[in-house]
């Protein structure tokens, strides 16, 4: 995983242990991707799963098509109360993230911030990697992981086993459309993507597995 950090106009950089250096270049040269159905999955940026605050909702819509233009896809936009801004991103092509992509993407953001000035006071801009417990905050990106475990939290309470929960663990069985299907026991749950507060890979075997056939 990779990360940036910069504090308004002083930046500096932190890289934790990272992969083959050379798999971005490799990936480049392997991945095809079809330009027209990644613009249009740019496009629902606005329905990012957990982008709730109209703030970083704003903020999202501001860099998602620079960073597709970058090469980039925008993960998530976070706010939290230091304040720091995070960005997570990942390369289009599904190559490594590097240093040189948080730094590219933290110099690109901070320019549109800049100019756009959506945050009324000093904050700190964090650029990382979505890892490999990624959070899922596209629709293809619980397509993607059908059959892997996810950890779940809703913006209410829903009825599972008897019992009224919000926050929850389970298989990722299918995805219909904007419903998602969650496996918890032996009882399947059919979750609407606009009841998500936040969902994220569970670190497992087989996702281990499923990673290290990507590099």
């Amino acid at each position: 995983m990779i990360a940036t950090t910069t504090d308004k106009h002083q930046q500096y950089t932190y890289t934790l242990p990272a992969k083959d250096a050379d798999a971005k270049k490799d990936a480049k040269k392997d991945a095809k991707k079809d330009d027209k159905a990644i613009l249009a999955y740019v496009l629902q940026q606005p329905n990012l799963v957990g982008c709730h605050h109209p703030l970083t909702l704003k903020i999202a819509q501001m860099i998602a098509l620079p960073l597709y233009d970058m090469g980039k896809m925008l993960v998530r936009v976070r706010l939290d109360s230091t304040p720091s801004l995070q960005i997570m991103i990942e390369n289009l092509d599904g190559s490594t993230i590097t240093i040189d992509d948080c730094s590219q993407t933290s110099h690109a953001v901070s320019t549109i911030l800049d100019v756009e000035d959506p945050i009324d006071k000093r904050y700190r801009l964090e650029i990382s990697s979505a890892g490999i417990d990624r959070p899922l905050t596209h629709l293809q990106d619980f397509t993607n992981y059908i059959g892997h475990e996810v950890k779940i939290e809703l913006l209410d309470t829903i009825a599972i086993n008897n019992q009224q929960q919000r926050k929850f663990s389970g298989l990722l069985e299918n995805v219909d459309g904007n419903i998602i299907t969650i496996r918890i026991g032996d009882e399947s749950v059919a979750i609407a993507i606009s009841q998500l507060r936040a969902a994220k890979l569970k670190l497992t075997d087989a996702l281990l597995h499923k990673n290290s056939h990507k590099e």
